[in-house]
This record gives structure tokens, C-alpha cells and sequence, in this order.
């Protein structure tokens, strides 16, 4: 059974009835999937189930029951090393994250046309740079809500009414280390520097993961950034036409993006390389 069969009809447990759990229990609740809630808070996920429909066990019955489970969707804060997973790996049941199942659902068609994905990540900022996209989308009148590490759980977005469209998305490192699929419409990386090591094993994996939000149809290099540049090339993520943006002269990019936006004169500008216009 493929992952979008198992989202429809397969037997799908959900690893931890937190904020993101709780947001893929919702999204699920209306397909004709079999859902199981793990969690060692047992008020919680029985809370959880009661409104989803869903059954809830510990993460010791729910090791027990792999050998019944077709999917594995995890909350992002669970380690690789976590013994749940790894014995879902064992088992051979695919693991993905919240982001990963809302990034999923809509390309088998469980919801309707799939929405326009907008991710940021990075070490620092990402929040603040996710708020103020989600915001300049709105003010341009776009159905938009902020989604991921703010706002709304992605599976509760496919799910509002009235329908929307973009998801302005701040992903988390270890959002995108389960988002093996992901491929957003446009992906930045902001920044990077060491953080969470303990759980990535080492900077090198903490950057691959990060880099995930640049696989998707517009990339957008942060040029400032030396360690995002450096992750690029070791990763050799790009495989296609990029954009970049900087804080200085758009004409320095030695990436070879297509356009840059940057700084000249005091004021944002854009540069296209193809044609070498510049608009403000």
C-alpha cells in the first residue's frame, strides 16, 4: 500500500496528541482511513480520539500493534532514535511528518485542487519572515493563513471553510527531516548556524534537512548567508532555475540565479538576469 492509498483507506498512527498530532487526527478524521492516536498522556489522546473518532493507545501498545499499521505520521519533535520509529522503520512502515501528510492528502485528491506552499526555514527569523509573508499576502487579497511552527496546523488549513488557497509555511529542521516529499511552490533558507545537533546527529545532516524547502519549483537563495550557500553546493539540492535575494547590489549574485532582489541606491530592486532589467 503506497502512503496517499494508506492517507484514504490504509491504517494510519499518529505519533504524539500534541499540536501537530492533533492537527493530523482532524485531517484524517474525514477520510476513510483507520486512525490510531500514540501517546503516553493519556488524557490527552483520549480527548483527542473522542473528538476525532480515532482510538488511542501508549507508545508501548502501539509498538506492539506495528505489525497493523500501513503509515506512521509522527510529530516533528520526535527523534529518529525515538524506539517507536525505529521499529516502524524495522518494520518496513513508512514514517512521515504533519507537514509531509498536508503536503500529501490534496495530491491524491482527498482535498480538493492542492494548495500553493510558500516554506521558510532557517535558524533565525523564520517566524517573523513567515508572518510578514502570510500578511503581504492577505493585504494582496490572497486566501492565505501562516501554518506549521505558527499558526495553523497544516492539516486544520485544508480543512477551513471558506477554502485556502496559500500556505504561508515556517517549517522547523525537524519538520522538514520528516518531510521526505515535500516540495514546495517556493522555498527559502534565511540563515543557518549550529542548532539542535543533539538531535540531527551533526551540522551537515541539521543543513540537509533545512535545504528540503528548496527541491520545489521556485528556490530562493539567501546570499548573505555563507552556510546556506556552502549546504547548497554540498547538497547539490539545486537542479533547476533558482532566485536569490541579498542585501546588496543584486549584480554581485555568482549563483547564476535567474533574479535577484537586492539593495541599489537605497531601494529593493530587482534585478533579471536573463534580460538584465532592473525594476524597483
Amino acid at each position: 500500500m503506497t502512503i496517499t492509498e494508506a492517507l484514504s483507506s490504509g491504517r494510519v498512527l499518529v505519533a504524539g496528541a500534541g499540536v501537530a498530532g492533533a492537527g493530523v487526527a482532524r485531517m484524517l478524521a474525514p477520510l476513510g482511513c483507520t486512525v490510531t492516536l500514540a501517546d503516553d498522556n493519556t488524557d490527552r489522546g483520549r480527548e483527542l480520539a473522542a473528538q476525532t473518532g480515532a482510538v488511542a493507545v501508549t507508545v508501548s501498545d502501539a509498538q506492539d500493534a506495528l505489525g497493523e499499521v500501513d503509515l506512521l505520521i509522527t510529530s516533528p519533535g520526535w527523534r529518529p532514535d525515538s524506539p517507536l520509529l525505529l521499529a516502524a522503520a524495522r518494520r518496513g512502515v513508512p514514517v512521515i511528518g504533519d507537514i509531509d501528510a498536508a503536503w500529501l492528502a490534496p495530491r491524491a485528491g482527498l482535498f480538493g485542487e492542492p494548495r500553493t506552499w510558500l516554506a521558510v526555514t532557517g535558524t533565525n527569523g523564520k517566524t517573523t519572515t513567515t508572518a510578514m509573508l502570510a500578511a503581504v499576502l492577505d493585504a494582496d487579497g490572497r486566501a492565505v493563513t501562516a501554518v506549521g511552527n505558527i499558526g495553523t496546523p497544516p492539516g486544520d488549513a485544508l480543512l477551513a471553510d471558506p477554502r485556502i488557497d496559500v500556505l504561508a509555511a515556517e517549517v522547523s529542521s525537524f519538520q522538514l527531516h520528516w518531510a521526505p516529499h515535500f516540495a514546495p511552490d517556493a522555498g527559502c533558507v534565511l540563515n543557518l548556524a549550529d542548532d539542535h545537533l543533539d538531535w540531527h546527529g551533526s551540522f551537515a545532516n541539521y543543513a540537509a534537512d533545512k535545504a528540503r524547502v528548496l527541491t520545489g519549483t521556485v528556490p530562493v537563495l539567501a546570499l548573505d548567508d555563507a552556510a546556506v550557500l556552502d549546504s547548497v553546493r554540498d547538497t547539490g539540492v539545486l537542479t533547476g532555475p533558482h532566485r536569490a535575494v541579498t542585501l546588496g547590489d543584486p549584480a554581485d549574485d555568482t549563483t547564476g540565479a535567474s533574479v535577484v532582489t537586492g539593495v541599489r541606491d537605497g531601494q529593493i530592486v530587482e534585478l533579471d538576469a536573463v534580460t538584465g532589467t532592473v525594476t524597483t
